[in-house]
């Protein structure tokens, strides 16, 4: 089946809800009567109109995800900017974070002269949140 072949169908397919809709909502084997007067399995079409539903949906779910990740991650970049000011608790803990629990000293002591912007350059968007996280949860306590 051509893309045009595809067209003429979805096209039609939504004519015919458009023109029983009304009837959907007050009387569903109206409905399913029509489909089959018009050569359409009813079945077939309230599943590909579920899965079709299911599919919006679930991309709907997945950009907003994206997007919090995204708001995570510039709130997570503000905060470090503000907050980080290299006192020896929070090059412990970025170093931690980036090079696991034995910090080899020359790795510890390379962070406390490199600029935020150069950190922030090393940390994966992950580790950027663990550490805000780490830190705020540090500060809690």
């Amino acid at each position: 089946m051509n893309n045009s072949q595809k067209n003429n169908k979805t096209n039609a397919l939504l004519n015919l809800f458009d023109s029983f809709s009304e009837l959907i909502i007050n009387d569903e084997e109206e409905a399913k009567n029509i489909l089959q007067e018009e050569g359409y399995d009813p079945e077939k079409v309230r599943e590909k109109g579920e899965n079709y539903v299911a599919k919006l949906l679930s991309r709907k779910k997945l950009e907003l995800l994206k997007q919090q990740t995204i708001d995570k991650y510039e709130r997570a970049k503000k905060a470090f900017y503000s907050s980080f000011s290299f006192q020896t608790e929070q090059i412990e803990t970025l170093s931690k974070i980036l090079y696991g629990e034995k910090v080899p000293q020359v790795q510890f002591n390379k962070l406390k002269v490199l600029a935020k912007e150069d950190i922030l350059e090393m940390l994966t968007e992950a580790q950027l949140i663990e550490f805000i996280e780490k830190t705020d949860s540090d500060e809690n306590n």
